[in-house]
């Protein structure tokens, strides 16, 4: 199973889930980012390529117009890329930060109840 293949691997997690399931996605690969990047490169190119149409458009090239109908297809097509690749990208951004939140909370809870335990039976 390689990396252009698939994007997500299924694995086990190690923290329990309130949810359904105990699996989570995982990215496996760092292509996403590359491509959001590639995605968000191309898009001024493509509204160039229409403002060049509209600017010197002669109405009556029916080439000229279904080329600026593909640069619209493909103005769409890199921002709906764009958007899904982002969201996946945060969402996991996102969960590692929860994370990190929950565990830095645990460290000091640890912390405080081991002090407050000292203190209590110290002389």
């Amino acid at each position: 199973m390689g990396c252009q293949q698939r994007l997500f691997v299924w694995k086990q997690s190690s923290y329990p889930s309130s949810g359904a399931s105990d699996k989570e996605p995982t990215c496996q690969c760092r292509s996403h980012k590359e491509t959001q990047e590639g995605t968000r490169v191309v898009q001024p190119l493509f509204l160039g390529k229409m403002i060049n149409y509209v600017e010197n458009s002669n109405r009556t090239d029916i080439a000229a117009l279904h080329e600026a109908y593909g640069y619209a297809a493909g103005l769409s097509a890199s921002v709906l890329v764009w958007a899904v690749l982002h969201h996946l990208y945060f969402c996991h951004i996102q969960r590692v930060g929860m994370r990190l939140r929950v565990a830095v909370c645990h460290m000091i809870y640890r912390k405080v109840s081991v002090t407050r335990f000292h203190s209590v039976y110290l002389p």
